[in-house]
């Protein structure tokens, strides 16, 4: 009997010192907060605020490698302005998101779109890859592709 109780008081006591955590896919507030922070990356890029857009990104000025990740980042964007010119519209394909709610707050967003962009002869797909935590959320991922001719 003794055992029993002693049993039964440490799994009480496990159950109650355990952290739960809730994760919700594809939440419509969630998918918001992810299309919320590509519109400012495009906002930015409508202005040529390439530094504005870069804050989105997950750059730490206080990693040593940061100017020359700033510098090719900044390129990158400028030479992507240049080649296919400046974003006329944009179109939803699709965005998923998967949130982890418990003792800290995780999430990660999946966002694709359709762009036409004044120079491009075909439109382009633009795909970004977001994570979020407690504190902040950050463009982790940026992939520019061509679509092919149907």
């Amino acid at each position: 009997m003794k055992n029993t109780f002693t049993l039964l008081t440490l799994l009480i006591l496990i159950n109650f010192g355990c952290k739960r955590s809730t994760t919700y896919i594809d939440r419509a507030e969630d998918k918001a907060t992810g299309l919320k922070t590509t519109e400012y990356f495009y906002k930015y890029l409508k202005m040529k605020d390439y530094d504005q857009a870069l804050s989105l990104f997950d750059l730490a000025a206080n990693q040593p490698d940061y100017p020359a990740k700033k510098k090719a980042f900044l390129q990158s964007l400028k030479e992507i302005s240049n080649l296919y010119g400046d974003v006329q519209s944009i179109e939803i394909v699709s965005i998923n998101s998967t949130v982890i709610e418990g003792a800290k707050k995780q999430g990660l967003y999946k966002l694709v779109f359709k762009s036409h962009r004044d120079k491009a002869e075909r439109d382009l797909l633009e795909r970004f890859i977001i994570k979020s935590d407690s504190s902040a959320i950050k463009i982790t991922g940026f992939n520019v592709d061509v679509l092919k001719k149907k």
